[in-house]
């Protein structure tokens, strides 16, 4: 009787896992984020093997000052590293160079807790997964026993 109370649990705190993990997924992708578009220098553009996926390290100026530019995705590298020494758009935002609007939407808090709230949603899953094989097995043993 345990497991099937149990499996109830485990139920319940996955359905309300999923409807906190689409909110705050809702939350990351429509938050309205403050940022500068600006024209900034590439300084340089490395891409670095690092445990078997590409790292890409990009160095932009802007008034005088450098900045590691985050978020650069494989296919933005490459014009990155053809436009060495030029100019391109890239986004300033909380004193950081972003490649793109979804790196400043992913760089905050929002996007955390979402990352936590899934982790446990598939948590919940397997743990809910796990109760319902449980219960299964329970009454099998009891039909077994009759």
């Amino acid at each position: 009787m345990k497991t099937a109370k149990f499996r109830w649990i485990t139920l319940i705190g996955l359905i309300l896992s999923i409807v906190f993990t689409v909110a705050m997924g809702m939350k990351v992708k429509s938050q309205d984020v403050s940022y500068k578009e600006v024209e900034a220098k590439i300084v340089s553009a490395e891409k670095r093997r690092v445990k078997s996926t590409n790292q890409f390290e990009v160095v932009v100026e802007y008034n005088g000052k450098k900045y590691d530019l985050k978020n650069v995705r494989s296919e933005e590298f490459s014009r990155y590293q053809t436009y060495k020494g030029g100019y391109a758009t890239v986004y300033f935002a909380d004193d950081k160079m972003y490649s793109n609007i979804t790196g400043i939407k992913t760089d905050g808090v929002a996007y955390y807790i979402y990352l936590g709230a899934l982790f446990s949603t598939i948590a919940l899953l397997v743990l809910h997964i796990v109760s319902v094989k449980n219960v299964v097995k329970e009454k099998e043993k009891t039909k077994d026993m009759l």
